[in-house]
């Protein structure tokens, strides 16, 4: 993540994704599984792994869940990590480490998306617009009231003659 210290000093790093990152094999870890609740996790800010034939880390731009079983042992294996890479959404038969796995890559893009949605945070924009909302059904049950006491029925697109 970029700070206002980045953009000050003019270090433009790219943007790194913050993942839950924890594992459960044939059940060990509960909080692994689903339903997830990111308290239980690691949380790891600007996740980086290591790249096949490079030295070093690399900034990780993927949240990643694996969901499986290994084909030899059916043990169940649940891991929540972060990759370089997309691997889209999709199931089947794929290799995870030393284990050939059936079950679903699940992958996603923005941070912790690979745990619970995140609570809906306050915006001046959202509290406007709930503060005219709520103070135009007042007035819209009074006019709705008025015409019904009236004897008149509109309704929606249409002018009482």
């Amino acid at each position: 993540m970029r700070t206002e210290y980045d953009v000050v000093l003019g270090s433009f790093t790219p943007d790194l994704t913050d993942v839950s990152s924890i594992r459960s094999v044939n059940g060990t870890n509960p909080n692994c599984h689903d339903p997830f609740h990111p308290a239980h996790a690691r949380y790891v800010v600007d996740c980086t792994v290591p790249k096949d034939g490079h030295v070093g880390r690399f900034p990780a731009h993927f949240c990643v869940k694996v969901v499986g079983r290994t084909m030899d042992t059916n043990i169940e294996m649940v891991i929540r990590i972060c990759s370089l890479e997309t691997m889209d959404n999709s199931c089947g038969v794929f290799r995870y480490e030393d284990d050939i796995l059936r079950g679903c890559i699940l992958t996603c893009n923005n941070d912790g998306c690979n745990e619970a949605p995140p609570p809906l945070h306050n915006s001046p924009a959202l509290i406007v617009t709930l503060v005219f909302l709520l103070a135009c059904l007042p007035q819209q049950s009074a006019l709705n009231e008025a015409l019904m006491v009236s004897g008149l029925r509109v309704s929606r697109g249409s002018v009482p003659a």
